[in-house]
């Protein structure tokens, strides 16, 4: 495959063109530049190139001009499993050459099947920090079950990048396949224990929260047909404007004593009846009257400023609840209603 084909292909990616620039230096040269690079940065380095195949001229240009190098224009540079490892042989120690690409090289790794639906949290969560096209190869290679289920997990425009990849997916090179075994070996397999999960749980829960409510309903209710209980303890870190009636009254004083009036005016816009109430209810007499007036000629449509304003809300609950202040209690809605002692 060649990355360079078109205008449109010449590298977005600025990994690609850190790595094309560094195959051109050689591994002599290069060393003098990766030498105090991080193993993860080096392992990142090795898979990025060695996905390059033979790279125009005119387009490395580009890449060294973009970066402000001085340099005279090159032969055409050669990626490749072979000029990666050829390069980071010459340019590294042996224990950092070693640390890249794993273990012994003689060992063929295949993790495929040990990774299982136990592991699909701090799979999803490692995930969302790699790539789209290392994210669709790594998918590609679970269990269908699995895969699905992490593929409904992930952000829309994430999900949306990662199918059209994986409809376009081809063959990684063994190079390739390996490193990020390995990677997946140690970040996540050898990390599934009770403390990786409880810190996964808790990434995930910071990232659902920074979500509309709606995403997140579907993304726990897909969650709860594989992994019931794991679902339900996620929920009970999760807190959005909607969920004020989980606070109690004394608790809702507290909490938007400290939020803007015109935040909570802007929140208020297109809410349900019965939440609106929930909210004014707690505030003082005079912001009450305020916000009444101004919400009788306001617009209902939920801008962005209404979703920011809500999620302002939403993140001094979860603040002041972290530092002792208030109580978030669990949800208590059975058939869409709410429980009187929760909203009271």
């Amino acid at each position: 495959m060649n990355l360079y084909n078109s205008d449109f292909e010449v590298v977005q990616n600025q990994a690609k063109k850190a790595a094309t620039i560094l195959l051109a230096l050689g591994g002599s040269f290069g060393s003098k530049l990766i030498k105090d690079f991080e193993i993860s940065e080096l392992k990142k380095f090795a898979d990025t190139a060695s996905e390059i195949d033979e790279i125009d001229t005119n387009a490395l240009i580009d890449f060294v001009d973009e970066l402000s190098l001085e340099m005279s224009r090159p032969e055409p540079v050669q990626g490749g499993n072979e000029q990666t490892r050829a390069f980071l042989d010459e340019a590294l120690p042996l224990d950092k050459f070693k640390k890249v690409y794993g273990h012994d090289q003689t060992e063929v790794l295949n993790i495929w099947n040990k990774i299982t639906v136990e592991n699909e949290s701090s799979l999803t969560l490692y995930l969302l920090d790699e790539h789209p096209q290392t994210i669709a190869y790594i998918i590609s290679n679970l269990d269908q079950d699995l895969a699905s289920q992490i593929i409904k997990t992930l952000p829309r425009d994430l999900c949306d990048s990662v199918v059209r990849r994986l409809l376009k997916m081809g063959s990684a090179s063994h190079l390739c396949d390996q490193i990020i075994q390995v990677n997946l070996q140690d970040d996540v397999l050898a990390q599934a224990d009770n403390k990786a999960e409880l810190e996964g749980r808790a990434k995930l829960a910071k990232l659902l929260n920074k979500l509309e409510k709606s995403q997140v309903d579907l993304i726990l209710e897909s969650m709860k047909l594989s992994l019931p209980e794991e679902a339900a303890a996620i929920r009970k870190m999760l807190f959005s404007f909607e969920d004020i009636y989980r606070l109690s009254q004394k608790d809702r004083l507290i909490m938007f004593d400290k939020i803007q009036t015109e935040k909570v005016m802007l929140a208020l816009r297109g809410v349900t009846a019965e939440l609106k109430e929930i909210v004014l209810s707690s505030l003082g007499a005079r912001a009450r009257r305020m916000i009444e007036a101004e919400l009788t000629e306001a617009p209902t449509e939920v801008t962005k400023d209404v979703v920011a304003a809500r999620q302002t809300i939403a993140e001094m609950a979860l603040k002041l609840a972290a530092e002792g202040a208030i109580e978030i209690i669990e949800s208590n809605i059975v058939d869409g209603q709410i429980s009187a002692n929760v909203a009271a």
